[in-house]
């Protein structure tokens, strides 16, 4: 069987089990490599048992995971899970196929690479690598800083510290957490940053093929529990920022992104605006923006980032319209957490929604109940209206109306 779009793993977000049905969709075959199924049987589709045909193999090692889609002979190989782009890439790149730089993928998944080639670029970050042995307990930038891996996603392991106590725990934690979940093991390292106080938000972009350059899709702007856990509680898409910040904003996240290198597939850049309305680089992501941010461009602007960027991956054209955002609905996606830590035993479930509310997602509690912390995600609910203020509104009133007990 000819395969035409090969998946090396997914991510447990449910991007990658939507790009595979849009994909089965428009009549191609897939195929999925993965170390082990079992990984995704939590997703409901499994993405393991939706696609034509299944390989197991380990896919950190690249030489074997050449090997086997060597054997397979796709059209196209994509990856979504932040630890296999590079290993996509380099396949893609090996096998004469589309796909991005590897380097260029490289320089955005090691933080202290982005620092580098970002450098001078907006509000610099004072930052420094700090290795994890347990030599250095204090943090050499003062407080309060931003501790992180330096090769971890999704916000794995960021904390704010403010006194050496909250340091040392968060180097603690990187130890204890240098080989996570999904079998990853992190460098011996974390990076220390200054914190930049100011709003946080993410720039959201896609390739345009056919132009040869970046097209950003709109900005999104993020809500944070308390520090020091800084956990994305909501998104607002298009963000609340004035004209004049958000004109400065899009010219600098192209800079970053051409100082690193990083072309041809997507990107998520997230970032400040300091109190000077200077915008201050955080992280780059070499891909789609998380937290289910795709569900608010789409419901925005009607774009569906997922199968555009698999048309990207398969080499078919893509042109983007220009500032898709301009003039659309906002829309705001509020995920749903306990008001403290504990077991939650039930959910009790709003009687009416409001006419804002577009889609929600309540996680089910089985009899044993779920433990959970405050900024624990058991669900989420979209919200759409012209209004920005409105839509954050409808959200938070739908949070409020839930009962945990």
């Amino acid at each position: 069987m000819s395969i035409d779009l090969l998946y090396i793993e997914v991510n447990l977000t449910g991007y990658g089990t939507h790009g595979i049905q849009r994909a089965q969709a428009q009549g191609l075959t897939t195929a999925l490599v993965c170390r082990d199924p079992r990984e995704y049987a939590r997703l409901d589709p499994d993405p393991a048992e939706l696609v034509d045909r299944l390989e197991r193999v380990d896919t950190y090692d690249t030489s074997q995971l050449m090997r086997a889609c060597l054997g397979l002979e796709p059209r196209a190989v994509i990856a979504y899970d932040d630890y296999r782009l590079f290993q996509a890439a380099v396949v893609a790149n090996g096998l004469g196929l589309p796909g991005p730089d590897p380097a260029g993928i490289l320089a955005c998944r090691y933080k202290d690479l982005t620092r580098k080639a970002t450098a001078g670029i907006g509000r610099d970050v004072k930052h420094v690598v700090v290795p994890v042995d347990g030599t250095v307990t204090s943090s050499p930038l003062g407080y309060p800083c931003v501790v992180k891996p330096v090769d971890d996603g999704a916000s794995a392991g960021v904390r704010v510290c403010r006194s050496d106590e909250n340091f040392q725990a968060a180097v603690g934690g990187a130890i204890d957490h240098s080989t996570h979940g999904r079998g990853y093991r992190c460098l011996d390292a974390v990076l220390v940053e200054e914190y930049v106080e100011g709003p946080e938000y993410s720039a959201e972009l896609l390739w345009d093929n056919q132009a040869g350059s970046w097209r950003l899709l709109g900005f999104a702007e993020t809500v944070l529990s308390r520090p020091p856990k800084c956990k994305e509680l909501a998104h607002v898409f298009p963000a609340r920022l004035d004209p004049e910040t958000e004109q400065v904003a899009e010219k600098t996240v192209l800079k970053w992104l051409e100082s690193t290198g990083h072309r041809g597939t997507a990107a998520h850049v997230e970032f400040k605006i300091d109190h000077e309305g200077r915008p201050a680089l955080m992280e780059i992501n070499p891909r789609l923006g998380g937290g289910d941010i795709r569900l608010l461009i789409e419901a925005s602007t009607g774009l569906d980032v997922v199968d555009l960027y698999q048309q990207l991956w398969l080499g078919r054209p893509v042109a983007l319209p220009d500032r898709p955002w301009d003039g659309v609905a906002h829309s705001v996606i509020r995920y749903l957490t306990p008001p403290g830590d504990g077991v939650v035993r039930h959910i009790g479930r709003p009687e009416t929604l409001d006419d804002a509310v577009i889609a929600h997602e309540i996680q089910d509690i089985g009899p044993d109940g779920v433990t959970a912390t405050d900024t624990s995600r058991l669900g989420w609910v979209v919200t759409l209206h012209e209004d920005a203020e409105r839509a954050v509104a409808a959200a938070d009133g739908f949070h409020s109306s839930l009962v945990f007990e």
